[in-house]
């Protein structure tokens, strides 16, 4: 009897072992997806509205009244642009130092000019030496509720037009491949920017979307570390799968 509920004991003990690398790899897909999520996309609007009202963007190219309050701010806004003008002039692609003078009859701030020197060594290489580059905005609300205009520039044109960051980090990939590899935003991160900013003629359609669409560290770090837990689990059932039966004496 002792011999036989051993041999039970050891068969389901095999089984649950066998079980348990497919258990902790659901546990890893579940930790990733669940880990790092974006909020929900804020409509264009929104943001191109909290914009107008708000005096502390960074890097802000429309920031001549320091001493008004959010709605003075707002009103002077419009009383230059319409929304869709406000749109085109701050996520248009336009070259440097080809910004017009409306507010406040002085000089408006270029975005993102004059160039970083490691965008002009990297633009020069996409388009050698010989293509212009433009710049675009995009405006980013971080999950502590701060607006930030941040340059975008692109190089090139058409299918092979290159986005390039202000660090001199480039995308052949358009929008997409700018959230997959850039250093500058994560995932919290709410982007008002064109939905195609390597097409640089016409109005060009607005989207808000997260920041990055890579993993957070501690999701990678958690990854490897649950999918080698995966690996020694596994060779340990296996091994113990190939010993010799044990005699029952």
């Amino acid at each position: 009897m002792r011999p036989y509920l051993g041999r039970e004991f050891a068969r389901k003990r095999g089984t649950l072992a066998a079980g348990l690398p497919l258990v902790l790899l659901s546990l890893v897909l579940a930790a990733v997806a669940g880990c790092g999520t974006p909020p929900p996309a804020a409509p264009p609007g929104e943001l191109l509205l909290a914009y107008t009202l708000d005096k502390n963007v960074v890097h802000d190219v429309l920031d001549e009244n320091p001493d008004g309050s959010g709605e003075d701010r707002q009103a002077n806004i419009a009383a230059y642009f319409s929304r869709d003008e406000l749109a085109s002039f701050l996520f248009g692609a336009a070259p440097c130092l080809v910004r017009p003078q409306l507010i406040y009859s002085s000089p408006i701030p270029d975005l993102g000019c004059p160039l970083p020197p490691a965008v002009t060594a990297e633009a020069a290489r996409a388009t050698g030496g010989s293509g212009e580059v433009l710049v675009r905005g995009m405006l980013v609300r971080h999950d502590d509720g701060r607006l930030e205009l941040m340059p975008l520039y692109v190089a090139g044109s058409g299918a092979g037009a290159l986005l390039v960051d202000t660090t001199g980090q480039t995308y052949s990939g358009g929008l997409e491949d700018f959230r997959r590899h850039n250093d500058l935003l994560d995932r919290s991160d709410q982007v008002l920017v064109a939905a195609e900013p390597g097409v640089t003629t016409g109005d060009g359609r607005l989207v808000v979307v997260s920041g990055s669409t890579a993993p957070p560290v501690d999701v990678v770090v958690l990854l490897v570390l649950l999918v080698l837990l995966v690996v020694v689990v596994g060779a340990v059932v296996v091994i113990r799968r190939r010993r010799p039966p044990a005699s029952e004496g």
